[in-house]
């Protein structure tokens, strides 16, 4: 928790912003729609979970993305501090979306981005390098060289059975 915040921020202004295709009052319908909750706290919660912690962290097409991406980034770390699309964090974050209605397209785009940058990763590394799943990347290019060793395979299969488990695709 951040000093003076309390730790249930629940946003009902009746702001029109939308994020990825969803109004605050969109969002919490399709939510209320899927899911039971035991008690008024925890709707809250996981409406505010949604709207503060997941939506905003599909961007928009940059750089070499040519497809919506994911970014761990905050706006308490800086805006978008990391401008990366990381295996793990990304994988954590497409696992909730899948729940909501209409974004699997949102979900395949982000994908996508980690197997075009696979091709373009094995087309540069040295031949024990190709085929090894790169912890991520960001829309400029690759990431600084203290993150290339890392393998991140396992991940990025749980990821994937996950939302295939979800939406089938």
């Amino acid at each position: 928790m951040y000093r003076n915040q309390p730790a249930i921020i629940y946003e009902s202004d009746g702001s029109c912003e939308v994020r990825n295709g969803f109004t605050r009052a969109s969002l919490f319908e399709a939510l209320d729609a899927r899911f039971e909750f035991g008690d008024e706290v925890t709707r809250q919660f996981f409406h505010s979970t949604y709207w503060r912690a997941v939506l905003p962290k599909i961007r928009q097409p940059e750089g070499e993305f040519s497809r919506r991406w994911m970014t761990p980034g905050s706006k308490y770390h800086g805006q978008f501090a990391y401008g990366c699309q990381y295996i793990w964090d990304t994988l954590f974050m497409l696992d909730p979306l899948c729940l909501l209605p209409g974004q699997t397209e949102t979900v395949r785009e982000v994908l996508r981005n980690f197997w075009e940058f696979q091709d373009a990763w094995d087309a540069i590394v040295p031949e024990h390098a190709r085929g090894m799943i790169q912890h991520g990347f960001n829309p400029n290019g690759f990431l600084p060289t203290k993150f290339q060793g890392n393998s991140c395979s396992p991940w990025l299969a749980w990821g994937v059975e996950r939302i295939f488990n979800h939406i089938g695709d």
